[in-house]
C-alpha cells in the first residue's frame, strides 16, 4: 500500500467520525487519520506523528 502522507508534514483535514476512546477520523485518501480530543465536524490543522501500514496518528 502506497502511503498518501508523510510523517513530520502538517495537513488541514476535516474530522469525519469519531472512535470510543474520543478520537477523530479523518482520511486522505482513503487512508485514516486518528487524532485525540477532535470531534466530528471539525476542520483542523494537523501534524503527522506516526504511521503504522493502515492507519496514521496525528496531532493538532
Amino acid at each position: 500500500m502506497i502511503v498518501p502522507i508523510e510523517k513530520g508534514k502538517k495537513y488541514l483535514v476535516n474530522i469525519i467520525s469519531e472512535t470510543a476512546n474520543h478520537e477523530g477520523i479523518a482520511k486522505i485518501e482513503n487512508f485514516p487519520i486518528y487524532i485525540k480530543n477532535a470531534k466530528k465536524g471539525e476542520e483542523l490543522k494537523i501534524k503527522i506523528v506516526d504511521i503504522k501500514n493502515y492507519y496514521a496518528t496525528g496531532v493538532r
